[in-house]
């Protein structure tokens, strides 16, 4: 499909630079970011990606976890809900001693 259609957006310069800078370290540009925000979400036919910007952003800030924190619960377990972590923490491994082990 031809890309003939232009979309504007404004935004402060140094939040353009970054963004610049951290979608060439990873070979793409902020248009690509944006051509595959919309495709994504026309595919899901939802604004879900947006919706979930929107609340992690209305978040407090989490500390970000060294190394030494992290485990086989994941990157991720620190926005799991605290109230599950310590069931959900081991149950990896209980569904792999189930698996394996039967």
């Amino acid at each position: 499909m031809p890309m003939d259609a232009v979309l504007q957006v404004r935004m402060d310069e140094e939040t353009k630079q970054r963004a610049e800078v951290l979608f060439k370290s990873r070979g793409s540009s902020p248009a690509e970011a944006v051509r595959r925000f919309l495709a994504k979400s026309i595919q899901l036919n939802s604004a879900t990606l947006l919706d979930d910007m929107a609340e992690s952003s209305a978040r407090p800030a989490q500390p970000k976890p060294s190394a030494a924190t992290l485990h086989g619960a994941g990157y991720l377990a620190r926005y799991a809900d605290p109230e599950k972590r310590a069931q959900e923490a081991n149950a990896w491994a209980a569904a792999a001693t189930e698996k394996h082990h039967g």
